[in-house]
């Protein structure tokens, strides 16, 4: 996993957003569990789970000066197989997200992977649902490893590229 300071710009998306006490209220009031949903695919690399959780941590820790429950983030940590039903907790988190982050390698987007598609289309449906402005989104992606060939999804995105990936052996 990177080191600490490669998840410093969590740092940067947290002030980009500051919450006063009356507006964590009303997203309180609002329904909201949530300040943010973590997806990411789950693989047989343990890279990419051990990444979730440290950038979890990181934003919990940016968090904690400005809101009340810092620790508001949700990150699943179980697997779903393939043709298995998605689980309710799941999909009631992710509705309860004011926001999500997509940890973006080239599995996330394939075909074969169908949860973080579903993820993406749901959060997307749900910001167009709640934003005022078409150029807002309720996703923030984030490339954790080289994609090749930019997704659709991906595009008129603000993207946060990682320089960093899985360790390589020399």
């Amino acid at each position: 996993p990177p080191p600490p300071s490669q998840l410093e710009s969590a740092g940067d998306a947290v002030d980009a957003v500051p919450l006063n006490r009356e507006q964590q209220r009303w997203l309180k009031s609002a329904g909201y569990q949530n300040h943010i949903f973590i997806s990411w695919p789950h693989t047989a690399s343990r890279y990419m789970g051990t990444f979730a959780a440290r950038l979890r941590e990181e934003l919990i820790d940016q968090l904690a000066d400005r809101l009340a429950e810092p620790k508001r983030i949700f990150l699943d940590t179980q697997s779903v197989a393939p043709g298995q039903i998605w689980d309710p907790k799941i999909k009631r988190a992710l509705c309860h997200s004011v926001a999500m982050i997509a940890l973006c390698a080239p599995v996330y987007f394939d075909p074969e992977h169908l949860w973080c598609g579903l993820e993406w289309k749901a959060m997307d449906e749900l910001g167009r649902r709640r934003l005022r402005s078409r150029s807002e989104t309720a996703i923030v992606p984030i490339i954790v490893s080289e994609l090749g060939e930019e997704p659709d999804a991906l595009e008129k995105m603000i993207l946060c590229v990682l320089n960093s990936g899985p360790p390589r052996n020399s």
